[in-house]
């Protein structure tokens, strides 16, 4: 196996700047690494000999920002020079403070610095996440807030913001929607969208600003709400207030059971832990 010489390599790289010192590319580090080192200096050693094998150093292009969507995990690449540079290479190189990735005979690319600077922390950011097993629908939705020069693979989605005077959602009843102030009919709108995506909501109002109301908007048969023991009863009061159409089973109690004949189940977080299995068998929409 063959063995890396490291002082050999800093010998090279410092004979190679001696040589490009006055290459045009002056003033702006080129970023190279493996194989691409390797192809570096094959080139420089045959320049030494004929003088004109800087063809791939000769060679640049500004790199295009491509975010695909479509796939089930979401990828960022750089591209340019007909190549294509993971996202995580280029903000590596960018760190160490170059603005150019030596790609072989294909050229040198030019790293666009503004939008790198201004978009590269937070795409780190998702990206890690997604490492870590977060949610890829999730991400994409932010990744498609991003802004500037990007190629677009996939349909963009639209940005998960607040509506000013959003329409009432089909499920939610009309004289309910009507008695909700603005606020809420915008947290409401909100929390639709999100569900229509198969995203999670976290309603996070202050108390009092009903989080209990708009929740309630939302729910359709058959639903499970898992609430703490205290509150179930102000639920089912509520419920019979704004949504009497709906069947509500409180499960709780001695005599508590399940059964088809309910629209909401309404149960406390201590009783789902016990009976687990028993949930589970149900369909129900959480």
């Amino acid at each position: 196996m063959p063995v890396r010489d490291h002082a050999q390599e800093r010998l090279k790289k410092v004979e190679i700047a001696e040589v490009i010192k006055d290459h045009r590319l002056q003033g702006n580090p080129v970023f190279v690494s493996g194989q691409r080192f390797l192809e570096l200096q094959n080139a420089f050693q045959e320049f030494k000999k004929t003088g004109n094998a800087w063809t791939g150093l000769e060679r640049s292009e500004t790199a295009v920002v491509r975010i695909d969507l479509a796939s089930k995990n979401p990828t960022v690449v750089l591209a340019g020079l007909g190549k294509e540079v993971s996202f995580e290479e280029a903000w590596d190189a960018y760190r160490r403070g170059s603005r150019s990735l030596f790609l072989g005979g294909a050229g040198t690319l030019q790293l666009p610095a503004e939008w790198m600077e201004s978009w590269g922390p937070q795409i780190e950011d998702l990206l890690s996440r997604l490492k870590d097993g977060a949610n890829p629908k999730l991400l994409q939705f932010e990744l498609g807030s991003l802004e500037g020069s990007i190629e677009w693979k996939g349909p963009r989605p639209k940005k998960l913001a607040l509506e000013e005077n959003p329409p009432c959602p089909p499920q939610v009843e009309s004289n309910l929607w009507d008695t909700l102030r603005s606020y809420q009919r915008q947290g409401v709108s909100w929390m639709n969208t999100r569900l229509l995506e198969g995203l999670g909501v976290l309603l996070a109002d202050d108390m009092g600003l009903g989080k209990t109301l708009q929740s309630m908007a939302l729910l359709e048969a058959p639903a499970l709400v898992i609430a703490p023991t205290s509150v179930l009863w102000n639920w089912k009061e509520e419920l019979a207030r704004f949504r009497p159409s709906l069947r509500v089973n409180v499960y709780h109690g001695s005599g508590r059971k399940l059964g088809a004949e309910s629209d909401i189940v309404l149960t406390s977080y201590g009783l789902v832990r016990q009976e687990s299995e028993t949930f589970a068998s149900q369909e129900l929409k959480l």
